[in-house]
């Protein structure tokens, strides 16, 4: 998803040792503000009745996810978070597992919403407020509310498989 901000580790596939597993925390902020703005953008038109717009950009924002939960390093927002990043502090380096993690849980509620739709446009637009809101979070406040539960979903996974083994 980002560049030269990163060093290397085993979690990457064996052909790809030469990208990087972590990245600064000022890009993250900036693919979360462009993804606030998509979702936000989304949540709006929902709520303004263009329903068919709302959900396009639902659908996009899911097809970004799913493209950075496959390959992280090479996100969709890249150029556009290389632009924005210079207005965020640079921060720290962040690993890559939790941002998939939070991708992954990103694209559960836009499908969500999306098949929601279906049957309720205000569930639809409930989940695409919640997406937006925790993309808003992580982009101004550094908060990354699926970040934080990633260490106790890896302790949870690990208690699981040791007692079904």
């Amino acid at each position: 998803m980002y560049d030269n901000d990163s060093v290397e580790s085993n979690y990457l596939p064996k052909n790809d040792y030469s990208q990087a597993n972590t990245v600064m925390t000022r890009q993250v902020r900036a693919v979360a503000a462009v993804t606030f703005f998509v979702t936000g953008l989304a949540s709006f038109l929902m709520y303004l009745g263009a329903h068919f717009l709302a959900l396009s950009f639902a659908a996009f924002q899911s097809v970004v996810f799913f493209i950075a939960i496959i390959r992280p390093l090479n996100h969709p927002y890249k150029p556009i978070a290389k632009f924005i990043s210079r207005s965020f502090p640079l921060g720290e380096a962040e690993h890559l597992l939790p941002l998939r993690f939070a991708a992954q849980i990103g694209l559960t509620f836009l499908i969500s919403s999306l098949l929601s739709s279906l049957f309720s446009l205000e569930i639809a637009t409930f989940l695409l407020v919640i997406c937006s809101l925790a993309a808003a979070l992580n982009a101004f406040a550094n908060i990354c509310l699926a970040c934080l539960f990633y260490p106790r979903v890896q302790l949870l996974r690990s208690k699981i498989s040791k007692i079904t083994r």
